[in-house]
């Protein structure tokens, strides 16, 4: 939900799980239902896990098929979304620790 209070949907297709070192899926706009805006990008993305005694680096690498696909994610926000899911990440991870 954006700060408007504007509702977006997405989906991931997992294509490959390797639990505790990574996952790789591709993710897509969607509507309510699950099913899939062909007229959007959509994301591969690749989140590796690297853990110590008490933390886990995660690493994200967001690919594209094309400069135009990223180009229009970028337009529509995708900075300021992703910094934004990054920062809830952060406020419930505080949360877990107390």
């Amino acid at each position: 939900e954006s700060p408007e209070g504007d509702k977006h949907w997405c989906k991931n297709d997992y294509l490959k799980i390797q639990p505790k070192d990574f996952y790789v899926g591709l993710d897509a706009f969607c509507d309510e239902n699950g099913v899939t805006n062909i007229h959007m990008p959509r994301t591969e993305w690749k989140n590796t896990f690297d853990g110590g005694m008490d933390k886990t680096l995660v690493t994200v690498v967001a690919t594209y098929p094309s400069l135009e696909d990223l180009e229009k994610v970028i337009k529509m926000g995708f900075q300021e979304g992703f910094t934004i899911a990054l920062s809830k990440l952060d406020a419930y991870l505080e949360l877990q620790k107390a």
